[in-house]
């Protein structure tokens, strides 16, 4: 609680006001930088669905966009050896529903790229592995919760299925 405090007083004193909607966060491995999503624009409210992949330099309060699309991008994850940010969004189509892809870029906005775009199903709760070589992410399939590994060459298999969890209930 206390830590949550202390980054939502972090991004207020910055100047992000309500922009910032308690998106998770991600810290450089110097810990200087601050990665969030967010929609800076002055209409913000008029788009609920658009967000930017932004870098707080913590000392200057310099906030710089690293993404720059019509869409929203999600939920940093900066890579164990700190060169790469991982991110989840889509293509803003403005259809009912979209899935969500795995993009990943250098820390300095570059080389961005979508690693699920050949990938019919919607990407979520990302964590780095294989020491920076791969995310696993979770999503559904026909209502089963699975586990993949995504390689940063677009590579994707499963490691773990079944993890949906079944309810029964029988009236008394």
């Amino acid at each position: 609680f206390q830590v949550e405090e202390g980054i939502r007083d972090l991004v207020r004193s910055r100047g992000l006001g309500d922009v910032y909607k308690r998106q998770p966060l991600s810290w450089s491995r110097d810990g200087r930088t601050l990665y969030f999503a967010a929609n800076r624009k002055a209409d913000w409210e008029l788009d609920p669905v658009e967000s930017e992949i932004h870098a707080l330099e913590v000392a200057s309060g310099r906030i710089t966009a690293l993404t720059e699309r019509n869409g929203p991008d999600a939920s940093p994850l900066v890579s164990p050896d700190g060169r790469k940010i991982a991110y989840l969004g889509f293509d803003d189509a403005r259809r009912a529903y979209e899935n969500t892809h795995l993009y990943v870029m250098n820390a300095d906005g570059s080389d961005r790229r979508n690693l699920t775009g050949n990938w019919d199903y919607s990407v979520d709760a990302i964590q780095w592995g294989d020491g920076g070589r791969a995310l696993y992410a979770q999503y559904d399939d026909h209502g089963e919760t699975r586990v993949a590994r995504i390689g940063l060459d677009g590579s994707v298999r499963d490691v773990a299925t079944g993890l949906s969890l079944i309810h029964t209930s029988e009236p008394t």
